[in-house]
């Protein structure tokens, strides 16, 4: 991990492996939900990366408004990391208090970049685009005698509400150790008077959500729904395992240094 900066007094730590995923991430938005009409491909290019740049600004806003609400409330945060799967506030959940402070906590991630998304189709809808569903076509009253540069424009904060509508709902789903999960497990955590019955209450909920998902999803035969539940379900049985079985009885580094007399060493 490199130290890259520090935000509001925060440190936010990155890796060059975490590019890779959000490139390809970006590529498959890019194809899938944004055609901007007829403009220049090597702009298509250009405003392809201005989006990626935008994905990795769309959740450092996410997770910072996680870490300032948490120091708000007196919890501590070891910085924001960027890992393969995406940011990351290392709040320390043990400080968090009460349901409502998990809650605000969570809340405010999936809030901002909702924000977000509205503001980004604010500018686009106010700078004339509308688009032609169901292929999300990019048009303009003058389609046929503006600049390409005025169609980049649209492509740009097109994309961008794509990207922070899709991170404010994909969120919200409610399975651990997503936001969305962690509301469900506020709001059980209230009902229930014990946070850790509330845990493994809503991780063994999100294996239940997951295979709902993947039938669901096998039965309208949607190839990229189908894809985003079996991680959804993964995602889903791997915490469960993690609250089951915690990783730090396991000591895997340990174990690999004694079997590959291997050096294992944190950078940050």
């Amino acid at each position: 991990m490199i130290k890259v900066a520090r935000i509001f007094g925060t440190p936010v730590y990155f890796h060059w492996y975490s590019l890779l995923p959000f490139s390809l991430l970006v590529g498959i938005i890019s194809i899938l939900m944004i055609n901007p009409g007829p403009m220049f491909y090597l702009l298509y290019v250009v405003g392809s990366f201005i989006v990626t740049f935008g994905v990795f600004g769309s959740i450092l806003l996410h997770e910072v408004a996680h870490s300032e609400l948490a120091k708000y409330y007196g919890i501590r945060n070891d910085g924001i990391f960027w890992k393969a799967w995406g940011g990351q506030a290392k709040i320390h959940e043990e400080e968090i208090r009460t349901p409502n402070e998990l809650f605000w906590v969570v809340i405010v991630g999936p809030l901002t970049n909702i924000v977000l998304a509205g503001v980004c189709f604010g500018i686009f809808t106010l700078s004339g685009f509308t688009l032609d569903m169901p292929y999300f076509l990019i048009l303009h009253p003058q389609l046929s005698t503006i600049s390409d540069y005025l169609l980049l424009w649209g492509f740009i904060w097109w994309g961008l509400f794509i990207v922070n509508a899709l991170i404010g709902v994909s969120n919200l789903v409610t399975i651990l150790p997503l936001d969305g999960g962690h509301i469900i497990k506020s709001l059980f955590w209230k009902l229930l008077r014990d946070q850790k019955k509330a845990t493994l209450t809503v991780a063994t909920l999100g294996i239940i959500q997951g295979i709902i998902l993947v039938s669901v999803s096998y039965y309208l035969g949607y190839w990229f729904l189908c894809l985003g539940a079996w991680f959804f379900l993964t995602l889903a049985i791997g915490y469960w395992v993690y609250i089951r079985y915690p990783a730090k009885r396991w000591r895997y580094p340990e174990k690999l240094n004694r079997v590959l007399n291997l050096r294992i060493t944190r950078r940050y």
